[in-house]
């Protein structure tokens, strides 16, 4: 199962923008890294919407559906390292420029 940009080119790059939050602010015991940016995409696209504040990190999709590719990618994160909250919401808004290849 290929994932493509709305370019057309295969989905290769995930860019998060992390803040700091204290814990009062969110509801925690702890302050945290939460999410408040996400893009994806294709190398290209990335590239011409690059900004110094965002972390990007590369995917590879093999999920069938939408609703697995948001769990995939969510495992990706927590896999790399990536330590903050990321909201399934900004994930789903971030997905909705990418579609299933042929």
């Amino acid at each position: 199962m290929e994932w493509l940009c709305s370019c057309g080119k295969p989905v290769t790059i995930l860019g998060l923008l992390w803040k700091w939050r204290d814990a009062s602010a969110i509801g925690q015991k702890h302050g945290r890294n939460v999410c408040y940016g996400c893009r994806i995409g294709c190398g290209d696209c990335i590239q011409q919407q690059a900004d110094p504040s965002y972390q990007y990190v590369p995917v590879k999709l093999t999920a069938h559906t939408k609703r697995d590719l948001v769990g995939q990618i969510l495992a990706e994160v927590v896999g790399k390292g990536l330590l903050g909250y990321l909201p399934r919401n900004d994930l789903q808004k971030a997905l909705r420029s990418v579609r299933k290849g042929i």
